[in-house]
Formats: C-alpha cells, structure tokens, sequence
C-alpha cells in the first residue's frame, strides 16, 4: 500500500515556534488494523493475480510463436517470413500494451488501488484530525511515510489515540499521559512539567512528639506546722 502522509495543519492562528504543539503516527500500524483494509487487500491481490495469469498466457503464445519461426523459417518464402515476423511483432506489442493497461503507471492496478484505499485514507485522516483537534496539536508527522525521522520519543506518539478514535482500541489508551491527563503536555513551547516526571518539592518530614521522662515524686510535708502529715 501506497504509504500515507500526514501533515495537519490546524489553522488556530499564527503562533510563534515555541508555542507550536506537535506530534506522529503511523499510519501503516493503524491501517493495518482497519477491517476494510483487508478486504481491500485480499480483493487487489486476486485482480493481481488475474492479470497476471493473462498476461502469462500471451507471453507463453509469443515465445512458443518465436521458436516455431526459428526451427521452421529455412522451409518458408521470403513472403512467410514477413508474415510470421509481422504476426510475432504484433503478439510482442499487444504484451506489452497489457502489461501497461494493468501494471503500468497510470495503469488499471494502480487506479483500482486508489480507488479501494480511498475510504482507509479518508477514515484515518479524519481520525487524525480529530485527534489534533482533541490534543490541540498544530502538526501530526506520519511516520511510516517517506518522512525520515531519525529519532522519535514515544510521548509525541498518537497512534493509539487515531485507532481509539477509529473504534481499535479502547478509549484513553494510547500513549503516555502526565498525571493531569493531557498527553504531549510538554510540547514544543508548552510551559508545563514534563510528563510522567515527579514532584520534585521537598515533602517536610512528620514531626514526632516526644514524651517527657516521668520522673518519680516524693511526698509533701505541711510546712506550717514542720510535721509530717498523718
């Protein structure tokens, strides 16, 4: 399949750079689980593998018509000759305008292609749309597009949230998420903690109350009178 690429743009107003929010999927990942890729799959392999089987057949009528002439050309006229080089041109050509029809550029095969991979397209591009719309995110690179990303951390992903969007996965199971529950928190030019990191304020250790030694008593004397109490 004809890799997508996805660039969304979401025109929320001219930001500066450092405020832009950004993020990836794979897009190859996602169609892969889509039910109607599937059947759009199995549907050009076998159209594939008809028009193959035609073209087989022509090319064995032109090889088997060229070794007939070679082994039997001493027998015929100049003008037989002719002929049967004239009808050996002609098979050779008509393989060749068949392998174009179905498997040339702008051929059969790539229109049906197109044609069956549309809808996939157009259900994973509003999925994602939604999903930078959701994550407020200005730009949504594809990664299994020509793309080249050398490096790519894993919480700039939104793979799973475009399958949960699409009925794949369940929902708020994609990705990292920081413990407010925004993933990609920590965007290019966003302000806040990085996801997923602690808290890094010092926690003010318990106070233990500590209880005084008793020490024993002694008994009192009546001052006034300088005896001892009976």
């Amino acid at each position: 399949m004809k890799k997508l690429i996805f660039c969304l743009v979401m025109l929320w107003g001219i930001s500066p750079v450092y405020a832009q929010r950004f993020g990836y999927i794979n897009s190859q990942k996602i169609v892969d689980k889509l039910p109607q890729y599937a059947e759009a799959k199995r549907e050009i392999e076998t159209l594939t593998e008809q028009w193959q089987q035609e073209i087989d057949t022509l090319q064995l009528q032109t090889t088997q018509l060229r070794r007939d002439f070679e082994a039997e050309k001493v027998l015929f006229t100049d003008l037989q000759k002719q002929q049967k080089q004239e009808l050996i041109t002609e098979k050779e050509n008509e393989l060749k305008a068949l392998q174009t029809k179905y498997f040339g550029f702008d051929g059969q095969l790539f229109k049906k292609r197109d044609e069956l991979l549309k809808n996939v397209q157009e259900k994973v591009f509003q999925a994602t749309q939604k999903v930078a719309r959701k994550r407020k995110l200005h730009f949504i690179f594809d990664k299994a597009s020509d793309l080249s990303i050398v490096y790519s951390d894993p919480i700039y992903d939104f793979t799973e949230d475009v399958m949960a969007e699409l009925g794949l996965t369940p929902k708020n199971q994609g990705g990292i998420t920081n413990p407010k529950g925004d993933k990609n928190s920590n965007a290019a030019g966003d302000d806040d903690a990085g996801v997923g990191q602690p808290d890094n304020t010092p926690s003010t250790p318990p106070t233990e109350t500590k209880q005084d030694d008793k020490k024993p008593t002694t008994p009192t004397t009546n001052k006034k009178s300088g005896k001892k109490g009976k």
